[in-house]
């Protein structure tokens, strides 16, 4: 860090808190920072190696955050591996992009937005790395000079190094914490879980991609706690993904899934995205891993998508353009109309009026009566006649006769 001079600290990110830094060289650039904390030299030398190789000789891609060089350093006896990256600026996470322009996003803009993320993590697995941390806070958006913004995805590589985002000497923030707790597949609620050192874990990725591309579209927000609604506003809350159970508050998709996995979900889940997006989704989401699509066939099926978002139902477009004009309130001057008569078993004038009723009944009764005999007349008729005709056909043919 010698040839480095701090500027603030930003955040407790994944793994390890951010720093932004100016070079101390002319033209000083500031960079971007990222100190993890490993347990002991041999480790972070191993670390440092594999990081290296993963990250900083990864060649350059549009959508993914570029990491200028990694070294060690130690700090009041703690050895970190230091991640130093490009600062850009203007850039904000994407859980703040989408709360502060959600309500002036199209369905377009989302969809460019999630190719983006998926592009960059089909990037990142044909290159052997796996993300394993992938939320709302690991994508930045930055913006160009054209005034459209990128998806850049950052804090990756380092899941196969430590293992984990959060241990007993490191503790995450609270929104980023919320926010990995919730997008976590429900393979990580294993003990046996299959991300060892230096090996991606990509099926991971595909379901915390689906856990965001829900969250981001639906603008589904974790409800806050009673005791912190006073002391957070809109620009706190945290983008996720969740099933609403009561009595037992927002439940993490992974976490029910691991616990009963022959539980059907798919009345519960992306029932509030378009049905094009729910159907990608709901393979994403599978849980066998082996059984989600790649990057690459998520890409075509976004691609494939006209909507992103639940378009309006159309019981409610045919209730806007059909309105049916509501009938007056009743009154107590109003008068009753004469079909309204009330009952009343007391009333003398009832028979009179059952007998008025009892005329078309009758008449209508025997109408019906005489076109069903004419219906049997006639048909009994054609009946004989078409017996007649047998029975002279069978004595033209010197046959058994056959009398009427």
């Amino acid at each position: 860090m010698n040839q480095y001079t701090p500027v603030e600290r930003l955040c407790s990110g994944y793994f390890g808190s951010d720093h932004r830094v100016k070079e101390r060289r002319p033209g000083r650039k500031e960079r971007h920072v990222k100190l993890v904390p490993c347990g002991s030299k041999e480790f972070a030398l191993r670390a440092l190696s594999v990081y290296k190789e993963m990250a900083c000789y990864l060649p350059k891609h549009e959508n993914v955050a570029k990491v200028k060089e990694a070294f060690l350093h130690r700090q009041q006896g703690t050895v970190y591996l230091c991640s130093v990256g490009k600062e850009y600026g203007g850039h904000q996470a994407l859980n703040e992009f989408l709360l502060q322009k959600h309500s002036g996003l199209t369905d377009d803009a989302y969809k460019a937005i999630f190719l983006q993320i998926t592009t960059g993590l089909s990037y990142l697995h044909s290159n052997d790395i796996a993300h394993n941390t992938l939320t709302s806070y690991s994508v930045i958006v930055t913006e160009i000079y054209n005034g459209t913004g990128v998806a850049k995805l950052t804090d990756y590589g380092f899941a196969q190094l430590c293992l984990q985002a959060t241990d007993d000497c490191y503790d995450l923030e609270e929104g980023r914490s919320l926010s990995l707790m919730y997008a976590l597949p429900p393979e990580a609620y294993h003990s046996k879980w299959g991300r060892e050192f230096d090996k991606p874990n990509r099926a991971a990725d595909i379901f915390m991609l689906a856990m965001l591309f829900n969250a981001a579209a639906d603008h589904s927000l974790l409800p806050l706690p009673k005791s912190k609604k006073r002391q957070r506003g809109e620009e706190n809350r945290v983008l996720a993904t969740f099933l609403p159970f009561p009595g037992y508050g927002s439940v993490p998709v992974g976490k029910f899934l691991h616990n009963n996995p022959s539980v059907d979900l798919d009345h519960q889940l992306f029932r509030t995205v378009s049905p094009d997006l729910r159907r990608l989704l709901r393979r994403m989401a599978l849980l066998e891993p082996n059984d989600r699509p790649a990057p690459t066939g998520v890409i075509q099926m976004l691609n494939s998508c006209k909507t992103i978002r639940k378009p309006p139902s159309t019981e409610e477009a045919d209730t806007s353009s059909f309105k049916v004009p509501l009938a007056p309130l009743m009154t107590a001057n109003r008068k009753r109309r004469s079909s309204s008569i009330p009952f009343d078993p007391m009333a003398a004038g009832r028979a009179s009026k059952k007998s008025k009723m009892a005329g078309p009944a009758r008449e209508w009764e025997k109408s019906t009566s005489e076109a069903a005999s004419n219906l049997i007349r006639r048909a009994s008729l054609r009946l004989s006649q078409r017996a007649k005709s047998v029975s002279d056909f069978l004595n033209q043919k010197k046959s058994v006769k056959i009398t009427d």
